[in-house]
């Protein structure tokens, strides 16, 4: 998932620079709190891959397991703000 995440959050780079340059504040504004959240997310995640990566090297497979778990409820997480911020896009292009 990381350079899924890697490409969401420069995409939201491209999209927020688009908005100041055509003077759309509240659009850059939800893109900049959306690109932060993912960079949050992004950081999560890689401490959720080391976490997994020494628990199996441990042999410790419930703490494997759940951060697996943890893994898969991110990647909601993740879909949930790329969800959001397509809905706010959708909104801003028939504004």
């Amino acid at each position: 998932m990381d350079r899924e995440l890697l490409r969401a959050i420069r995409t939201l780079e491209i999209e927020k620079d688009a908005a100041v340059r055509s003077e759309e504040f509240d659009l850059a504004a939800s893109y900049s709190n959306a690109e932060q959240t993912l960079r949050g997310l992004a950081h999560t995640d890689a401490q959720l891959r080391t976490a997994l990566k020494l628990a199996v090297a441990r042999q410790d497979y419930d703490a494997a397991a759940k951060a697996q778990a943890d893994m898969r409820n991110l990647e909601g997480a993740v879909a949930e703000v790329r969800a959001q911020q397509l809905a706010e896009r959708a909104a801003a292009r028939r504004a």
